[in-house]
């Protein structure tokens, strides 16, 4: 694909997910309409990005909000690599004890609090990424997570994996 080739479905793809509430519900989707990867969107730990700022402050939060770094992979095809910062007191019972024991995506371990994000930051970034976001995530109107992600090409490679 061509640079100019890109920015139709880029457009979309970051549409869709400015609207979502949740990026890894946006991203199977998105996967799942494009051939891109198999199976279910999973998370997988990793060292925190060189370089990351520390989003914790925007929770407000009296304790420290915990963290994890991970990469959001469909199949062997890495879409995203993701910095999340949270508040347990702000979740539901056993969704930190979920997010600390499991590898499972947050978006999927938070989608019973009905996430709403709020973007603060969307731009371009070098490859092999081609957009940063962060976000905060609120329930009924409360911030209890901050997000920084990095969108990989491979999201523009319909059939890749």
């Amino acid at each position: 694909m061509l640079p100019s080739d890109l920015d139709l479905p880029l457009s979309a793809f970051r549409r869709r997910l400015a609207e979502a509430g949740s990026a890894t519900r946006c991203l199977q989707a998105w996967c799942e309409e494009h051939g891109i990867g198999r199976g279910p969107v999973t998370s997988h730990r990793r060292a925190p990005l060189p370089g990351a700022p520390d989003l914790a402050w925007l929770l407000d939060a009296p304790e420290r909000p915990r963290h994890r770094s991970v990469t959001l992979m469909r199949g062997a095809v890495a879409l995203s690599d993701c910095d999340v910062w949270w508040v347990d007191a702000r979740l539901a019972p056993g969704m930190a004890s979920a997010l600390e024991a499991t590898d499972l995506p947050f978006g999927i371990v938070v989608a019973p609090l009905r996430p709403v994000r709020r973007l603060l930051l969307e731009r371009p970034v070098a490859a092999p990424y081609l957009f940063e976001v962060q976000a905060l995530l609120e329930s009924e109107g409360r911030p209890f997570a901050a997000v920084r992600e990095f969108y990989r090409a491979a999201l523009m490679r319909a059939g890749a994996g």
